[in-house]
């Protein structure tokens, strides 16, 4: 009996989906393994139910201290660091354009809906970047206080629960994409339900864009020291 229980190993889709959360070098693999190992030696199909029940159990404190979630949650925040100077160019243009380039289908109407992703598909668009950052003669549409006072309340928020020491890598990084993308949904809701007038529009898209610029590099800076610290809590 001992033999078997020695060469009886656990469900391997359970083992693996765990260790694929958590690393094969946390310790509730082995407690888990050990245990399992006891319970075989008396009933291995048993253990094996067993064994499977804890791991479900185990999914919620699995995910949330996940360094491989974590990891791609922070890059998904860092990635989005790519928006800021195709966004800043965007805004320049939208300061100066006159009409929308050849090409661009109903350009004002998906404007003027908040169809901001639609937009920034269009190569036509993109090819006006350039120059409408070489006709920007100053800054100043950069600076936004409403979108600024906004972003600075989030990067404070996401500060407060970068400071707790019970928070996890992969918590914070989907805390930080939320708030940097709120706004953009819940102005998107705003213009779908309302339908509002192309002034009030323009204020909206300036706050929601703007607010994206300013949150998301202080915030991927959190999220990437908050993964590393968790990489060294786990294999230190």
């Amino acid at each position: 009996m001992a033999e078997l229980s020695h060469n009886c190993k656990p469900p391997r889709l359970a083992e693996g989906l765990l260790a694929l959360l958590i690393g094969r070098s946390d310790e509730m693999l082995g407690d888990l393994s050990e245990e399992f190992l006891c319970r075989a030696a008396k009933d291995p199909r048993a253990a094996g139910y067993w064994y499977w029940q804890q791991v479900l159990r185990s999914l919620p404190y699995a995910v949330e201290h996940s360094v491989l979630l974590a990891r791609l949650s922070c890059l998904v925040v860092c990635a989005c660091l790519i928006l800021v100077p195709v966004l800043i160019a965007f805004v320049a243009w939208l300061s100066n354009f006159d009409v929308f380039p050849a090409g661009v289908e109903q350009g004002m109407q998906r404007l003027v809906s908040g169809q901001i992703a639609g937009l920034l598909t269009e190569s036509a668009i993109w090819g006006l970047f350039p120059e409408a950052l070489r006709r920007t003669e100053d800054l100043w549409f950069l600076i936004h206080p409403p979108a600024l006072i906004w972003s600075l309340l989030s990067v404070a928020a996401a500060y407060l629960y970068y400071r707790r020491k019970a928070s996890s890598a992969g918590g914070f990084a989907l805390m930080a994409l939320m708030l940097v993308f709120m706004p953009y949904v819940v102005g998107k809701l705003y213009i779908f339900l309302n339908a509002p007038p192309a002034k009030q529009v323009g204020p909206l898209l300036a706050f929601v864009l703007l607010h994206i610029c300013y949150s998301v590099p202080p915030l991927a800076y959190m999220a990437v020291k908050r993964l590393r610290h968790s990489v060294r809590y786990r294999h230190g």
